[in-house]
């Protein structure tokens, strides 16, 4: 097992003998089994339903929750704006825009999975 691990990954540097070239078997396919292995690992570890529960679920799902209500009411503002040639504030009260806004922000956020 020692001889083994030894051919593996020693020596780090190549080391040249004339025209040959020694270097441990790992190093000088590196970059064949790094392709390998990314080519098994990202399908099954960065599928996009494991990408989002971590966005979601992860340690920062609450900044992210935050950014999104942030985001989405911002973005109905500025539609809001467009759409009524001014502030929408001209055609409801405060309260009723707020709401409002407050409604489509949720129906946004449900859109996304729990």
């Amino acid at each position: 097992n020692w001889l083994a691990l030894k051919l593996i990954f020693e020596p780090i540097e190549p080391i040249r003998f004339g025209p040959w070239s020694l270097q441990g078997l790992f190093l000088t396919r590196q970059r064949e089994v790094s392709a390998e292995f990314a080519a098994s690992l990202v399908p099954v570890t960065l599928t996009s339903a494991k990408l989002w529960d971590n966005i979601i679920n992860g340690k920062h799902g609450a900044r992210f929750d935050a950014l999104l209500r942030e985001r989405t009411s911002k973005y109905v503002d500025g539609c809001a704006q467009i759409l009524f040639s001014g502030r929408p504030t001209e055609l409801a009260s405060s309260e009723a825009w707020a709401q409002t806004r407050s409604e489509i922000t949720e129906q946004v956020v449900r859109q996304f999975p729990a």
